[in-house]
């Protein structure tokens, strides 16, 4: 069977809608040109590596992934 590990997060968020919330314009985390946040090979926020994104609110810096959920 798979091991489960917590991690504990002062915040997690949801974005279901197929456009970037309005709110991460305000966030300070770096985006994109259509404000998605860019992420490294590792998912990390380049503008803060403590920040962890995934599905298609991610935009890979070096590579841009196309927008579709195989990639949440």
């Amino acid at each position: 069977a798979g091991r489960v590990e917590r991690v504990e997060a002062s915040f997690v968020g949801w974005a279901a809608p197929p456009k970037a919330p309005s709110w991460l314009r305000e966030s300070g985390l770096r985006l994109d040109e259509r404000d998605l946040i860019r992420v490294d090979r590792f998912l990390r926020s380049v503008s803060h590596p403590f920040a962890f994104v995934a599905g298609d609110l991610a935009q890979n810096a070096d590579q841009p992934w196309p927008r579709a959920g195989v990639y949440a």
